[in-house]
């Protein structure tokens, strides 16, 4: 139990600080391989929970970055969830298709995704009335890459989504 004010325990990071581009199978071999036991089972229950959520945005060709964070980029044995934000350029939100609507609606049901703790966002240009706002990407990831104290820095992760490793959207 958590008393008020108290901390959650940080375990050290896999990830040096910083935000590192990755692919699924790196996320595995990072998070789930090097683990034995209960821990690398109970590890790939919730890899499995992300790859899932990874396909549900490849199958609607949602041009997103998904951002993951949490215990599970660390050492902790049994991390609880993985954090997950997905984050999404405005332009894209303009123009949704209603199946890209459904998986951003079963991404910000907390039942829908076993293991995820996860949250779709939008990024807002500097003049939107939105921007900094509540809902604004730059604003949920705020705290990824920071333990808990605030006393030292951690990476996270980062999956391009319907891009090119440089950066540049896949369109049909």
């Amino acid at each position: 139990m958590l008393l008020m004010g108290a901390l959650k325990q940080d375990h050290a990071p896999i990830l040096a600080p910083g935000r590192h581009f990755v692919t699924l199978s790196d996320i595995e071999a990072l998070c789930v391989i090097p683990f034995n036991g209960a821990a690398r089972a109970h590890r790939e229950q919730r890899y499995l929970g992300l790859e899932q959520l990874v396909q549900a945005l490849l199958v609607a060709k949602l041009p997103c970055h998904l951002i993951a964070d949490g215990s599970f980029f660390t050492y902790k044995p049994l991390p609880d969830d993985l954090d997950v934000v997905i984050s999404i350029d405005y332009d894209v939100s303009m123009s949704l298709t209603e199946d890209q609507r459904q998986v951003l609606d079963l991404i910000n049901d907390e039942s829908s995704f076993q293991y995820l703790d996860s949250t779709a966002f939008f990024n807002y240009p500097l003049d939107h009335e939105c921007f900094g706002g509540a809902y604004d990407a730059a604003i949920a990831t705020e705290g990824y890459g920071i333990e808990h104290s605030k006393q030292w820095l951690k990476g996270y992760a980062v999956l391009r989504i319907m891009e090119t490793d440089v950066g540049l959207r896949i369109c049909n």
